[in-house]
């Protein structure tokens, strides 16, 4: 309560000398004399301020009084407690050693210095443990972009072409899998991919988290839609849904490609930070860029471009295919009942725009390393 009504004296007292101030006919030792006189009504505010915790107006208060009165060490002193509890090491810093000039032998000037030379201590080892730690994170999606593109795939970043669709959210990237040893030998691991299966004919989903590269497109179908023997998903009205009677399509070149690897890292950063994952970057400025990117890369559905999937070859073979970019490190397949309306539909709009898996077309596989 005494905080707050001296608050009150101390502003109504800034005024008074603020009106004094307007005087003209006033000596210069009037002047340095009301500047001095302001300069520690500001200061004793501030010193109000800071039990009530008002640290944002201590320190304005303290960094007016000094310009008026640049001896007031008090100003200086209260102005580095404030920073202190603002955690604006550096600044009260400064402010302090401005103190300590005016009275280097001030003891209660030494205790504050070393409190704040110990937060910005603690500050800089936590902000270098992060900056550690980041650096690890890109470091690991460097390598997972070379892995990738070693074994023949392109990625880009999203675009946004599952929007609208009941799916699951997934920040999953490829993974590379253990070899595994049986009685037949090592089995290479290879590479696992999350995937999206889209059905747009009633704007559902599936989403595969690690598909191995070495699996056919068509037994992870039979796998989600066998022949018989399991009900149908409760949208499939038609029981159109079986693995026999569908026809997959990949999107083709739906995003520029990477060009590096470090380009895919940072854009893997604003993915993580978009969703408050990286300390040093703000998830809405992630947010933002991400959408930027996403809107810069979109290609009109005029012009987009179809491979007809051909479920007799697998994943890895298909994410080899010229003109594949995985999006956003994620696989996304457009799967049609063969007969639907829907799928005429789609040929209707596109069938001039698809080109069907032709094997010749394919690169060579990588060289086992």
């Amino acid at each position: 309560m005494y905080y707050r009504d001296a608050l009150k004296h101390y502003s109504e007292g800034c005024l008074h000398a603020l009106k004094a101030g307007e005087r003209e006919d006033r000596t210069a030792e009037e002047i340095s004399s009301m500047n001095e006189l302001f300069s520690a009504l500001l200061s004793n505010r501030a010193a109000c301020q800071l039990p009530l915790k008002n640290y944002g107006s201590a320190k304005r208060d303290c960094t007016d009084a000094v310009r008026f009165w640049p001896a007031n060490t008090k100003a200086f002193f209260r102005k580095a407690k404030a920073c202190l509890a603002l955690r604006q090491y550096e600044e009260g810093l400064t402010a302090l050693q401005e103190a300590l000039y005016l009275e280097p032998e001030n003891a209660e000037l030494e205790t504050l210095k070393v409190k704040l030379s110990d937060g910005l201590a603690e500050r800089q080892k936590r902000e270098a443990a992060v900056a550690a730690a980041e650096e690890k994170e890109m470091q690991a999606s460097r390598e997972l972009f070379v892995t990738c593109t070693g074994r023949g795939a392109s990625l880009g970043p999203s675009s946004g072409a599952a929007e609208g669709y009941t799916m699951q959210v997934s920040d999953k990237l490829p993974t590379l899998q253990p070899d595994e040893v049986s009685s037949e030998g090592v089995i290479a691991g290879g590479l696992a991919w999350p995937c999206a299966l889209l059905y747009p004919q009633y704007l559902q989903s599936d989403f595969v988290e690690a598909w191995n590269e070495s699996t056919l497109v068509a037994e992870t179908l039979a796998e989600i839609f066998p022949e018989e023997g399991a009900p149908p998903p409760a949208w499939d009205e038609e029981r159109e849904y079986t693995c026999s009677r569908l026809e997959c399509y990949l999107e083709l070149e739906a995003t520029p490609a990477f060009g590096s690897a470090e380009e895919w890292a940072q854009w893997v950063r604003l993915k993580r930070a978009a969703q408050g994952l990286v300390a040093s970057l703000k998830s809405e400025v992630a947010s933002k860029k991400l959408r930027a990117l996403e809107t810069a890369n979109k290609i009109h559905e005029d012009d987009t471009k179809w491979l007809r999937v051909n479920p007799g070859v697998t994943l890895g073979d298909l994410l080899r295919y010229p003109g594949v970019v995985v999006s956003g490190g994620q696989p996304m397949f457009y799967v049609y009942p063969t007969q639907s309306a829907a799928h005429k539909k789609f040929l209707a709009k596109h069938g001039k725009r698809v080109v069907s898996f032709d094997p010749k077309q394919l690169p060579p596989p990588p060289a086992p390393k």
